[in-house]
C-alpha cells in the first residue's frame, strides 16, 4: 500500500513541514526531544528595516535564530508581548541546526513595551502616537495573479481594539488610492471580518484594506487558444491500462476511457488527452463534464490535469513534479496536488456533492504563478466548489494542460467531456507596460 508518508489510520497528513536542505543530516535514529537555543531578538518593520521610532498601528516583525542541540523534532515556540502570550508556532529544527523564526505584530497605544520570542533576551520598544480603535489584519486575495475581467475578493479580518460598541467607514487601498469603503458597525462582536469585490484594471497592484499590510496582485491581459487548431497527445500509465482515449476537436468533445488503481498519492492511474505544446504561464481552463459512463465507480476522478510532464506518471520511479488535477467524481468534487514537490499527489482537499447531482458539470482549473485554483460548477454560471494549492515546488513555467481520468479498482471507467475552454496569459505584456 503506497501512503506517501500519510498517517495508516485515516490517510491524513498532519504536522508536515517543508524546510531548506539542513547543513548537518538528521540522526539516523532519533532519539529524545528538541532542545532550542535561542539568540539576538531582531525587530524589524515590514520592509525589513530597523526602525527606532515606531508608531501605533505600525506592522513590525520580531526575527530570532532558533539553534537545536537536541534531537531533530518540532516544538512549540511561543511570542510575548509584555509577558503575555500573543502568538505561537510549531517549529522544526533538525539536529545541529539553525533556523530562522518571526512573528508579526502592531501595538495598538503608545508606550514602552516588553517583547520576545521564547527564551531570547526581552527587548524593550518605544512607541509614540495616537491610540488606534481598530486594526485590519489578516488580508487575503481570491487569487494574487487572475486575468483581466475577473472579480478580485479581497477579505480581512477588522478587529474593534475598544471595549465598547461602535462604527467605522474601512476604505480599501489599491496602489494607495481609496477604491471602496465600507460600514462596519460593532455591537457586540469584537471581531468582525469584511469582503471586497472588484476589477482593477490590468498590471501589478499593491492593495491593503484599511491599515492592514499590503499585498500585490498582479492582473494580466489573455488570449483564449483556438481549440480546432491545436494538436493534442494521448497518454496512458501502465496501472491504467487499458486506455481508451478519442476526441473530436471541431466538436470539442473528449472521451477517456481508463482503469487504474487509484488517481491519489503514489498511485499516479491515470489516461490523458493533453496540449501536445506546452502551456506558458497563468491560464484559466474550463470543461464542461457532459457524464459519466454507466455504474460508474464513485472515486473514478476525472477533469482537468496541470503537469510539467503529463507522460512521467509515479509508476516505478517518482513521477514528474507540478502536478494539479481538479476533478468530479461521481459522488464527489475536489483538487489533488504535489504539496511537497516530490512527484506524489499526496494533498487532497473534496466534498460530497450537495445532491444526487444531473450531469452535466462544469470544471475549471487556474493557474496564478506557482499555486493554482480550481471550482466546479453544477449549472455553468455559479461556481460552488473551490479548492486552493499554495505555490508548488519545482512548478515549471511552461506545463502540460489536459483532461485525465483514472479509476481506483482495475475497473473501466469512462467520462466524456465536452465545450473546452482555454485562456492563456498574453506574452510579453509586462515588458510594454
Amino acid at each position: 500500500m503506497k501512503l506517501c508518508a500519510a498517517n495508516l489510520v485515516d490517510n491524513l497528513y498532519r504536522d508536515n513541514f517543508h524546510i531548506e536542505t539542513p547543513k548537518s543530516p538528521p540522526e539516523a535514529k532519533i532519539t529524545g526531544k528538541p532542545i532550542f537555543e535561542f539568540g539576538d531578538l531582531v525587530i524589524n518593520n515590514s520592509d525589513g528595516k530597523s526602525n527606532a521610532k515606531v508608531r501605533t498601528g505600525q506592522l513590525l516583525q520580531a526575527t530570532v535564530d532558533i539553534k537545536n542541540s537536541g534531537a531533530t523534532g518540532i516544538e512549540e515556540v511561543r511570542f510575548y508581548i509584555d509577558g503575555t502570550i500573543a502568538g505561537r508556532q510549531k517549529f522544526p529544527v533538525v539536529h545541529g541546526n539553525e533556523r530562522q523564526i518571526s512573528f508579526s505584530f502592531r501595538f495598538a497605544e503608545a508606550g514602552r513595551r516588553r517583547v520576545s520570542i521564547g527564551e531570547s533576551r526581552e527587548k524593550i520598544i518605544g512607541c509614540d502616537g495616537e491610540p488606534i480603535a481598530f486594526i485590519c489584519d489578516s488580508i487575503t486575495v481570491s487569487s494574487r495573479v487572475i486575468p483581466a475581467g475577473n472579480e478580485l475578493v479581497i477579505s480581512a479580518r477588522v478587529e474593534n481594539l475598544r471595549a465598547k460598541a461602535q462604527k467605522n467607514t474601512i476604505h480599501c487601498f489599491i496602489d494607495g488610492e481609496p477604491t471602496a469603503s465600507q460600514l462596519l458597525q460593532f455591537d457586540g462582536a469584537k471581531i468582525q471580518k469584511i469582503q471586497f469585490h472588484l476589477k482593477p484594471g490590468i498590471g501589478l497592484h499593491k492593495i491593503r484594506i484599511g491599515n492592514s499590510p499590503e499585498t500585490e496582485v498582479t492582473i494580466y491581459p489573455w488570449e483564449k487558444i483556438d481549440i480546432s487548431e491545436s494538436v493534442f497527445d494521448k497518454y496512458c500509465a501502465v496501472r491504467a491500462a487499458p486506455c481508451e482515449l478519442d476526441y473530436d476537436q471541431q466538436s470539442n468533445t473528449f472521451f477517456l476511457k481508463t482503469a487504474g488503481t487509484d488517481f491519489f498519492h503514489g498511485e499516479d492511474s491515470y489516461g490523458a488527452i493533453f496540449f501536445a505544446q506546452a502551456i506558458q504561464g497563468n491560464f484559466v481552463a474550463k470543461v464542461k463534464l457532459k457524464n459519466f459512463g454507466d455504474r460508474t465507480h464513485e472515486w473514478f476522478r476525472a477533469g482537468l490535469f496541470a503537469r510539467n510532464d503529463i507522460t512521467q506518471s509515479f509508476e516505478s520511479e517518482a513521477g514528474s513534479l507540478g502536478s494539479v488535477l481538479m476533478f468530479v467524481t461521481p459522488g464527489r468534487a475536489g483538487m489533488n496536488w504535489d504539496e511537497h514537490g516530490d512527484g506524489c499527489m499526496h494533498k487532497a482537499g473534496s466534498q460530497n456533492h450537495p445532491q444526487l447531482e444531473k450531469y452535466p458539470m462544469w470544471i475549471k482549473l487556474e493557474r496564478h504563478g506557482n499555486s493554482f485554483s480550481g471550482y466546479v460548477s453544477y449549472d455553468g454560471e455559479n461556481w460552488t466548489v473551490s479548492r486552493h494549492t499554495q505555490d508548488i515546488l519545482g512548478l515549471a513555467k511552461a506545463i502540460h494542460l489536459g483532461l485525465a481520468a483514472g479509476g481506483p479498482n482495475q475497473q473501466e471507467y469512462s467520462a466524456i467531456f465536452e465545450n473546452l475552454e482555454v485562456f492563456i496569459e498574453k506574452p510579453d505584456w509586462r515588458k510594454q507596460n
